[in-house]
């Protein structure tokens, strides 16, 4: 009986050891889960949504306009940020008016449902996307720390 016992603790710790370093693995090199803090995205996503990031993705998938991507903050390395693309690299943008112009298109920006959360009283800002780096902005403009203060984020 003894024998017995000491092989099922044996394949029970042995499943145990496997699930715990398959769930390290597929956290650090495929998917990743990420607890959205403050309202900057608002209204598609809201303080304490649980997000599930394709990590694998940033490596075959190029960043396009619209994408929200999760990124380290450039002032403090231990805070990541959730933002949309609003403009990529060589792309010509402006915002003015509360109006958001990339390449010489007013974009819809059916993302964002309410006025509440468009820009009020910003100054113009434009520019043209460097090489390797995104333009990045929350949705909710009037309460979003992203692109206009930061500046543009690194693709690499």
């Amino acid at each position: 009986m003894g024998k017995k016992t000491n092989n099922k603790a044996i394949v029970f710790l042995t499943a145990i050891v496997i699930i715990l370093t398959a769930l390290v693995l597929l956290d650090t090199y495929l998917i990743s889960t990420v607890t959205v803090r403050g309202d900057s995205m608002k209204p598609s996503l809201s303080c304490g949504d649980r997000l599930l990031v394709d990590i694998s993705s940033r490596v075959v998938k190029e960043i396009d306009y619209k994408d929200i991507v999760i990124f380290e903050s450039p002032k403090d390395p231990d805070q990541n940020f959730v933002k949309r693309v609003i403009a990529t690299e060589g792309q010509e943008f402006s915002i003015s008016e509360g109006e958001l112009i990339v390449d010489g298109e007013n974009l819809c920006e059916d993302y964002i449902e309410c006025d509440d959360y468009r820009f009020k009283n910003y100054n113009v800002v434009s520019g043209v996307v460097p090489e390797n780096k995104v333009y990045l902005l929350g949705d909710n403009r009037n309460s979003s720390n992203d692109s206009r203060n930061f500046g543009y984020i690194s693709t690499n």
